[in-house]
C-alpha cells in the first residue's frame, strides 16, 4: 500500500527517486538489489527477485504465484508484462472450471533487453545477452544472444553475446 501510494510518484518529487523505490520494493518483493532502477507505476509481485543493476520500465506488471527473476543489467522498455500463471484450454466436453491452472517461474538472464509492451509468459527462460523486440509475446525459452520478435516470439538472428 505504501509503495502504491507513495513510491510510484517519487520521480516527480526527488531526484534519484528510483533508488528509494528500489528500497521500498525490497519490503514487498522476495529480493531487490539496491542498484535496481524501478520506473514509476510498476505493479510488483512478492515473488519478484531483481538482481544488481536491473532496470524495470514504467507501467510494467508482474503477476502470478511463481518466482520471477530479473538478471543483472537488464534493460526494459515500458508496459511489459510478466505472467507466471496460465490456464490450459479444456478438452471437448470440459469446462474451464474443471481444469486446474498452472504456475511456472520466469527467469531473465544477465545483460538482456526487453522491448516496450512485451509479454513474458510462465515457464520461460531468456538467456544471457538476448533481446526481445517491442510487443513480442515470449512463450518459449530464448537462447543466449538470440534476438526474438513477434507473437509468438521467434528468433530472427543470434548475436555474439
Amino acid at each position: 500500500m505504501a509503495y502504491d501510494g507513495f513510491a510510484r510518484r517519487l520521480h516527480t518529487m526527488l531526484p534519484g527517486g528510483h533508488r528509494l523505490r528500489a528500497r521500498l520494493a525490497n519490503s514487498i518483493c522476495a529480493s531487490v538489489e539496491r542498484s535496481a532502477r524501478i520506473a514509476p507505476d510498476v505493479k510488483l509481485s512478492r515473488h519478484l527477485v531483481v538482481l544488481d543493476g536491473a532496470g524495470i520500465g514504467a507501467g510494467t506488471l508482474f503477476t502470478g504465484a511463481e518466482r520471477i527473476t530479473l538478471g543483472r543489467r537488464l534493460k526494459m522498455g515500458p508496459r511489459c508484462m510478466f505472467i507466471t500463471n496460465d490456464h490450459p484450454v479444456p478438452a471437448d466436453h470440459q469446462t474451464f472450471s474443471e481444469i486446474r491452472g498452472t504456475n511456472r517461474p520466469i527467469v531473465v538472464g544477465d545483460d538482456v533487453f526487453i522491448g516496450a509492451g512485451s509479454i513474458i509468459l510462465g515457464g520461460v527462460t531468456i538467456g544471457r545477452g538476448a533481446a526481445v523486440g517491442a510487443g513480442s509475446v515470449v512463450v518459449r525459452d530464448v537462447p543466449p544472444g538470440a534476438v526474438v520478435v513477434g507473437a509468438p516470439a521467434r528468433v530472427v538472428y543470434t548475436r555474439n553475446a
